[in-house]
């Protein structure tokens, strides 16, 4: 989203200028009127290339903004001012940006400013509700109990981050060695493969000949491959940041198998935890949900929640336009529009927040699981590629090896060579001659057939048969001669 640079006038008059985020000037005038603000102008800051890659190595981290929350608040129980506490706080601080921010804070606080004007002029260190909640902590007096409950929200998103990426560390770290070694065998072992095959002489498998066409065109055409996939992933950036972009992937995300519902289950979690501690907090419903929707970080969430805060406002409730978006469970939606004539409003957040953490962690452990099983399914179909061929010319050499030895045993009981290969199978000799029991066996047991019984090779094909002098080839290709 762009910065805007804004001046507004309080209440009381008293002017108030800062930075903020937003999807236009007009949902920004609009913002800080809902905050009963006047505003004064509002000017979209641009930043130039260097700007931008300072702004993104000077980065403050979630935990590190939840200590500052959890260190201050403890100061300010303590009773130590907040000028103290904060230069405290600046000492401690390793992070050189960060250091810097709450320094400058300081000097505006120094010079009149409230602490939450000074958050405001940091919306990449402090979001909006970050802010929002301290400006309503001033207006209460309750700022150390505000800055409690922001602690402990960013300590749960933490913890909601930190197990989703420890669930899906081990599958995204095999799949990527997995295409890594892929890319590796299709460039330098399959060629060397190729050669071999090459020297048999005869038709391969199709999955084979497939791995062998991936290997020509990945080593004939990578650099065609690489310009690709990087202008790709260019244009998939730049498509995204574009508002048609941005609603497209964000609908898409919500719709892919299995990732779609994990997606959903963390956005509606996170929604249903600052939705329960803005309601304790003691903010307004309409302010609630105008914050909460910044928060979800997905543009079809976000339409449904200004469908529901059009309903509030016109006081028709939340329930009915919670069941047409269709992201809440039902149980949830019944137990919003029982609440309303009860008065309260915290019960089913809790619930839709219990009920989302558990389907998300089911929903993670499921993709564990598939992930494992994709990796198992790519490594046997390498596997099978590459030494079907092989498998298939050592059963070849033996079953002729087999067949040649039949026909020896044949010349040797019947002092002639069988019209047909087809006697290998249906003809019989004792295999005791020399005495009077008798053991019959047949001169080839088993072996695969067509309809008209004739043996064929591993490759599905007759053999070729000569009576006159007893030899037996594949019908695939002739390895030897007569």
């Amino acid at each position: 989203m762009p910065t805007f640079k804004y001046k507004v006038r309080d209440k009381f008059g008293k002017a108030v200028s800062g930075v903020i985020t937003g999807e236009s000037k007009e949902a920004v005038a609009k913002h800080l009127e809902s905050m009963r603000y006047a505003p004064i102008s509002i000017a979209e800051t641009k930043e130039s290339a260097p700007a931008k890659f300072l702004g993104f190595l000077n980065k403050v981290s979630l935990s590190e903004v939840n200590l500052f929350s959890r260190q201050l608040v403890t100061l300010q129980r303590a009773g130590v001012p907040l000028l103290l506490s904060l230069d405290s706080l600046k000492k401690q601080t390793r992070n050189v940006y960060f250091k810097s921010v709450i320094q400058q804070m300081v000097a505006d606080i120094e010079s009149g400013n409230s602490l939450s004007a000074a958050l405001s002029r940091y919306p990449r260190v402090f979001n909006e509700l970050y802010i929002s909640m301290v400006r309503a902590g001033e207006a209460a007096g309750t700022m150390d109990d505000m800055l409690d409950r922001l602690a402990g929200l960013g300590e749960e998103e933490l913890l909601m981050r930190s197990r989703v990426k420890s669930a899906t560390r081990y599958p995204l770290i095999v799949v990527m060695t997995l295409a890594v070694a892929l890319s590796v065998i299709l460039g330098f072992v399959i060629p060397r493969f190729a050669a071999l095959f090459e020297g048999f002489k005869i038709p391969l498998p199709l999955p084979t000949r497939i791995l062998l066409s991936l290997s020509a065109g990945l080593r004939q055409y990578w650099p065609v491959l690489i310009m690709a996939i990087t202008g790709t992933v260019f244009g998939f950036f730049k498509l995204i940041n574009t508002k048609e972009g941005r609603l497209w992937w964000d609908n898409f995300k919500l719709r892919v198998i299995i990732f779609g519902d994990l997606i959903l289950m963390v956005t509606m979690s996170r929604f249903s935890r600052v939705t329960a501690i803005l309601l304790k907090s003691g903010l307004p419903i309409l302010q609630i949900l105008d914050l909460v929707k910044r928060t979800t970080g997905n543009v079809i969430v976000e339409r449904a929640l200004d469908q529901i805060k059009t309903s509030v406002a016109d006081g028709k409730g939340l329930s009915e336009p919670m069941r047409i978006s269709a992201l809440f469970p039902p149980m949830v939606v019944q137990m919003v529009a029982i609440e309303r004539y009860f008065c309260r409003c915290g019960t089913w957040c809790s619930l839709l927040r219990g009920k989302m953490r558990r389907r998300g962690f089911s929903a993670v452990e499921f993709i564990v699981t598939c992930a494992i099983l994709f990796v198992f399914i790519g490594t046997a179909s390498f596997y099978f590629t590459t030494a079907l061929k092989v498998f298939r010319e050592s059963a070849l050499k033996n079953q002729l090896a087999d067949i040649r030895l039949s026909l020896k045993l044949y010349h040797m009981f019947q002092d002639k060579y069988p019209a047909d290969i087809r006697g290998l199978l249906t003809e019989e000799f004792n295999l005791m001659p020399y005495s009077n029991a008798v053991l019959k066996k047949k001169y080839v047991d088993s072996a695969t057939t067509d309809k008209e019984g004739y043996p064929l090779d591993p490759f599905g094909n007759r053999f070729v048969y000569r009576p006159d002098i007893g030899e037996v080839c594949s019908g695939t290709k002739i390895y030897e001669k007569w």
